[in-house]
């Protein structure tokens, strides 16, 4: 199995996010939205966009733990090195996967 995708990222989120809001707008979303979780790290962004018969509502979740599992079992298979096997790096690698998506 090769690594998970952006595994190496060293952007910091809130860069990664400014990108996603900016690709979004560009795209013709309306009314970007962050949600938090408990810990005040963004969880998802929402947004709207126009549609001939109204507004259609879009949400775009990471989850962290799912990626973190992902990071822990390829260090465990030796695919990449364990400073990439952490939960501050899984939120950041999340949003870059994202980001990705978006930019499709």
């Amino acid at each position: 199995m090769s690594p998970l995708l952006d595994y190496t990222s060293k952007v910091p989120v809130s860069r990664t996010i400014a990108q996603i809001q900016a690709k979004l707008v560009e795209h013709g979303a309306r009314a970007v939205m962050m949600e938090y979780d408990g810990r005040g790290r963004i969880k998802a962004l929402a947004f709207n966009v126009k549609r001939s018969n109204g507004e259609l509502p879009i949400r775009l979740p990471i989850d962290t733990a799912a990626t973190l599992k992902v990071l822990q079992r390829q260090h465990a298979n030796r695919e990449i090195p364990g400073r990439y096997a952490n939960e501050e790096h899984a939120y950041r690698v999340a949003w870059r996967i994202i980001k990705d998506w978006v930019d499709l």
